[in-house]
């Protein structure tokens, strides 16, 4: 196959779906590539050869090469299924070898990425977001990121009022249990494991939360694990701004209605209650606009969700970016046409 799209995700991405209904309506030419084929059902290779180097792809679809790929949508990128019986060092080598391979391989390509997997990896660090959006001219929370529990004090010295906490590399929601599923895809393997994380029950999510008297005391456990505390910004809405080129949705969360979103509105995703939460779309000014763009442009971005505070005053705080975030519930909820967008963005 030539001139195609590729799609780059994992098994189990709600939001490919939406986007490849958008490209079949167009008649556009696209291949789906699951991280957890490779190597199971899939083989691959790179070759150099009189100056030239390819990346082909051999799956039960039909092969292609990143070569011919016109555009790349990096949307998630997951481990491979291995069969649950290697010895963990063997899994280990396997998993950071694949990944390696995977990475070089997928690189060597003129096509447009959303997101250039360098990028985004630059883009996800929350110390390198800060310092980008003070150097663009966002306002920010004053901020300590450190392991050292009496610069934490002197810093909650220093800044009368609440304190957010929050972790220095994100959060994974839990999500729907596809266990099942997968265990059919790759079942010719017998028992295999896809994720290197605990059981799901054993999974304890750390959202943004307030730094209270009982968390104070325990301070100096943060020795093993630095985490990011800022100064608590009074809302009146969280906002949720998704980039794809040079489009921009903004989506005001109406947040403070409920206790579960106060804080993190994210916890709408385990409380269940998203649909009770009131989303609207609506303008930025076209300073803040030229902001975000100058952003995205500062990272090198096509894609991106930016997450903001609207303080009562109305001034704008960012919080941080997600350069492979998820929109497909605003989208849902305020029918903001940000799959087909991003469908016209990788066609064109």
């Amino acid at each position: 196959m030539s001139d195609f799209i590729l799609i780059v995700s994992h098994l189990f991405e709600p939001s490919v779906n939406l986007v490849i209904s958008h490209l079949e309506r167009y008649g556009a030419r696209w291949r789906r590539f699951n991280c957890e084929d490779f190597p199971l059902l899939t083989t691959a290779e790179f070759q150099t050869r009189a100056g030239n180097a390819s990346f082909t792809m051999r799956a039960s679809g039909g092969d292609w090469s990143i070569q011919d790929a016109r555009s790349v949508w990096m949307r998630r990128i997951s481990g491979p299924a291995l069969p649950q019986n290697l010895q963990p060092g063997d899994r280990s080598f396997v998993r950071g070898e694949v990944a390696a391979f995977l990475e070089g391989g997928l690189a060597n390509s003129d096509a447009r990425w959303i997101n250039d997997r360098r990028s985004e990896r630059d883009a996800s660090n929350k110390l390198r977001q800060l310092v980008a959006a003070e150097k663009i001219g966002f306002a920010i929370p004053e901020t300590i990121v450190s392991n050292d529990a009496d610069a934490i004090r002197d810093f909650v010295e220093r800044n009368p009022g609440p304190v957010l906490f929050k972790p220095v590399s994100g959060y994974s929601p839990i999500g729907a249990d596809f266990t099942d599923e997968a265990q059919a895809r790759f079942s010719q393997w017998g028992q295999v494991a896809i994720n290197v994380e605990p059981p799901r029950n054993d999974v304890e999510i750390v959202f943004a939360q307030l730094l209270d008297p009982e968390k104070m005391k325990r301070l100096d456990s943060l020795q093993l694990c630095p985490a990011i505390f800022q100064k608590y910004v009074a809302k009146a809405y969280d906002i949720r701004v998704t980039v794809v080129g040079r489009e921009i949705w903004a989506c005001r969360i109406h947040s403070q209605l409920s206790d579960d979103t106060k804080i993190d509105f994210r916890k709408m995703t385990l409380a269940g209650n998203i649909d009770d939460i009131k989303h609207e779309i609506f303008d930025l000014t076209a300073e803040l606009e030229a902001k975000i763009l100058n952003y995205m442009d500062f990272f090198g971005l096509e894609f991106g969700c930016l997450d903001f505070v609207e303080r009562p005053d109305g001034e704008f705080v960012f919080l941080e970016i997600n350069p492979a975030g998820q929109w497909m519930w605003i989208e849902q909820i305020t029918g903001a046409p940000i799959s087909e967008r991003l469908a016209t963005r990788l066609m064109n």
